[in-house]
């Protein structure tokens, strides 16, 4: 498992390093890193809570994911509409 995580994230890596050298996206960097910060703290807290039931866990964890999405859509519909009305 941990060879085939090594190798995809090598082959997406390159992918993104030759994909920069040759059709460059201005990719939001510090906004993806965010996200996936948040995403992993959340993941973190979830698997630290100690639930009494299956239906408790899943609950809490459709919570966090809502949690999660709600304002990345938010934040990212704000983005398309600035960007619709420059």
């Amino acid at each position: 498992a941990w060879a085939h995580f090594i190798v995809y994230f090598l082959m997406m890596a390159i992918s993104w390093h030759y994909g920069q050298k040759y059709f460059p996206v201005p990719y939001d960097l510090k906004k993806f890193f965010a996200y996936m910060g948040f995403a992993v703290l959340l993941f973190a807290i979830h698997a630290m809570i100690p639930f009494p039931s299956e239906w408790m866990k899943m609950a809490v964890g459709t919570g966090f994911l809502l949690l999660f999405v709600l304002p990345v859509v938010r934040i990212e519909k704000l983005h398309l509409l600035l960007r619709q009305g420059q």
